[in-house]
């Protein structure tokens, strides 16, 4: 029997569609080294599987999000629950607050009642759902309220990052660790942006330098290009398309690819569902 994946909320770029196929990549290691953590999707389902996991990101909302959560989460889950799922909250939301558990709050309120989950960058529009999606974005918002319980439970097990890819991946560099990198798409890949913090191409050579150069295991997430195709050309590439129903309910092509480079080791034998979407 399958089990459900464990996160927060969405997140643009999240790999919740992928995640069984993608944790099957794996290999085995001391260490887990999310670079790009995001909602911890990934983290928050292998603390099982690892002796130590790291889950790092860049953007400093995220990070109290999760620090809060795993300091002081009987409040902030507390105000959470208090908090409706309506248009005028969410513009409020986008306040900045001192108070890092009502920042928190504001965060999770941003990423959980914003249109395709884009509550990452700028103001963007509130979404409670309608006749063509079928859900109800108050039901979404309280399943995910009501999974909160089990994310703390896990987050005891993950040590925080706040650092730059390249400190973190300087620090991080042993033959004991795993990196798992899923860092925002290139810019040719994809139409527009909702990354708080984006990358140069520049940046994403750096990174497999780095990356190519280090005696850690390394997975990469992207999708197909020109520069990732010549930059990892020497490592394993793996594809998997998924269907998206929300952009074939708009006429668009449903279909997707996301790709992941492999470096060093094979994926395991056991090929399994181990999540639910």
């Amino acid at each position: 029997m399958r089990q459900s994946a464990v996160y927060p909320f969405r997140y643009y770029g999240g790999k919740v569609q992928i995640l069984s196929w993608l944790i099957n990549q794996f290999p085995k290691s001391f260490s887990f080294v999310d670079v790009f953590g995001g909602s911890g999707v990934v983290s928050l389902n292998v603390v099982d599987r690892y002796k130590r996991v790291v889950w790092n990101d860049i953007d400093r909302n995220v990070v109290n999000f999760f620090k809060v959560l795993r300091d002081d989460s009987e409040e902030l889950i507390r105000l959470i629950e208090l908090t409706p799922v309506a248009r005028d909250e969410h513009l409020a939301a986008w306040e900045y607050s001192d108070y890092p558990v009502e920042n928190a709050r504001r965060f999770f309120v941003r990423m959980t009642q914003s249109f395709n989950n884009y509550g990452l960058k700028g103001r963007c529009s509130w979404l409670g759902g309608s006749l063509e999606s079928k859900k109800s974005r108050a039901g979404y918002v309280f399943a995910r309220v009501k999974g909160l319980e089990e994310v703390v439970r896990r987050l005891q097990h993950i040590e925080i990052e706040n650092k730059p890819f390249h400190d973190l991946i300087e620090k991080e560099s042993h033959p004991d660790n795993f990196f798992f990198v899923d860092p925002p798409y290139l810019n040719s890949t994809r139409n527009g942006s909702a990354y708080a913090h984006d990358m140069t191409d520049d940046e994403h050579e750096r990174l497999f330098r780095m990356l190519d150069q280090s005696p850690a295991n390394a997975v990469v997430c992207g999708h197909r290009s020109d520069l990732y195709d010549d930059l990892y050309k020497s490592w394993t590439r793996k594809e998997h398309i998924i269907n998206n129903a929300y952009v074939a309910q708009r006429g668009c092509d449903p279909q997707r690819t996301e790709v992941v480079w492999i470096k060093n080791h094979y994926p395991t034998n056991q090929q399994c569902a181990l999540f639910e979407d």
